[in-house]
């Protein structure tokens, strides 16, 4: 039994490539479900983010499981596999552990010790258990996932500074403006990502916040208690005219602001220069609109400079988070290890029983069935002792998969 982690993200490809294969919200659990028909596992969760598109397997064929992951995302998203087979990467065992322990603790994000992946991680897990997805083997891992994040995060201050992508993204408008006050700002959305820009803006002592929701109500809701102007969502682009920055974070399938509507606002503008921070994925602006004089146009991937400057001096809380991970996936091992040695321990029980029972049988008729029971069960635990010690010891040093093939090799119950 293998636990296999293949996925594309943040560290491996462009966001051109991350949107293309991203899953939304509401399709998530078609996804999960068709894998079923695809992937050959018995386990399975699917996580789908801005930043990562991964999946992990439960599975004894690892390279078919691999072979039918790429089958799956390139059926289900209508692409070759050339397309992305080249980003993809696989982490297999104890590394495919100790990775999905960094991708809970933050370590593994676009901002370090980002909060959101925790929620997004038990949705996933949500949906594997709905669709009857996750098992043992994984329900254990993602419940160990969870409590070695809440430990990083609680005994280390891995969550300090900008943890989330609208609090970068808030922090990239700051660079560049040197600072929000006075600056008029458009949000694009009305979800969590929004929620979060409203505040960081605010603290940032930003000037007017319009925001445009495709649900007026919720744009409203989202809007009071940061006295932000709502703006009705089909006519959001007029208000290009007046303001300086657009963040845009909704989770529309498709382009918001092309090109032409961007060029034809700019004459408006008399040039002003127009700034849009495109956190969204797949990305709401048209590419092609950072090509226009004095518009600047910065994606999710932009924000790697912000990044870089929270990753300063952070050296030791990331050192304690590993040590964190490396702790929790040597107590998994063990787990697993006991767990795959159980059918293996009780086959080879039962061929030792067996032969006991025979040899009793045949040679000491005479004795009376409780004293041969007995004699049975002595001489089953003095002939079981041994190995049976070996592989509680192999369990803690990560050899119990070698003594497991071996004990079948040599114990096998004929047929």
């Amino acid at each position: 039994m293998n636990i296999l982690n293949i996925g594309l993200n943040h560290k491996t490809c462009p966001v051109a490539t991350r949107e293309r294969f991203a899953f939304s919200k509401q399709a998530l659990p078609e996804a999960v479900h068709r894998m079923k028909q695809t992937v050959p596992a018995s386990e399975w969760f699917l996580l789908s983010t801005c930043n990562r598109v991964e999946a992990c397997f439960v599975t004894d064929r690892p390279h078919e499981t691999r072979k039918g992951f790429e089958k799956f995302l390139s059926e289900i998203h209508q692409a070759e596999t050339g397309q992305f087979e080249f980003y993809l990467y696989q982490y297999q065992d104890e590394e495919a552990v100790k990775h999905l322990f960094r991708v809970s603790c933050g370590l593994d994000s676009l901002v370090l010790g980002e909060n959101e992946i925790l929620g997004q991680i038990k949705e996933a897990y949500q949906l594997a258990q709905a669709e009857h997805a996750s098992g043992p083997v994984l329900s254990r891992l993602l419940e160990r996932a969870l409590t070695v994040s809440k430990q990083a995060r609680t005994q280390t201050r891995i969550n300090e500074g900008a943890v989330s992508v609208p609090s970068a993204a808030v922090e990239l408008a700051e660079k560049i403006f040197g600072r929000l006050h006075g600056e008029k700002v458009l949000v694009l959305g009305s979800g969590e990502m929004s929620a979060l820009l409203l505040k960081h803006l605010v603290s940032s002592g930003a000037g007017a916040i319009l925001i445009a929701g495709r649900r007026e109500e919720k744009a409203k809701a989202l809007a009071c208690p940061f006295n932000a102007e709502v703006i009705p969502w089909d006519a959001w682009t007029k208000s290009l005219e007046q303001v300086d920055i657009v963040i845009s974070s909704t989770s529309a399938p498709g382009i918001l602001a092309g090109y032409e509507a961007v060029a034809a606002i700019m004459s408006a503008r008399r040039h002003k220069p127009l700034f849009f921070i495109d956190i969204a994925v797949p990305r709401n602006i048209d590419a092609r609109v950072g090509a226009i004089d004095d518009v600047y146009l910065y994606n999710i991937d932009d924000l790697k400079s912000v990044v870089g400057e929270n990753l300063k001096g952070r050296k030791k809380e990331i050192e304690a988070c590993e040590r964190m991970i490396f702790h929790h996936a040597e107590e998994f091992s063990k787990w697993q290890g006991m767990l795959d040695s159980s059918e293996v321990i009780r086959s080879f029980r039962d061929y030792v029983t067996q032969c006991v029972e025979e040899e009793v049988e045949r040679h000491l008729k005479q004795i009376s069935s409780e004293e041969r029971k007995i004699l049975i069960d002595r001489i089953r635990g003095k002939i079981l002792h041994a190995p049976l010690e070996k592989l509680k010891e192999a369990a803690g040093n990560g050899a119990t998969q070698r003594y497991l093939e071996v004990i079948e090799a040599l114990f096998r119950k004929p047929k």
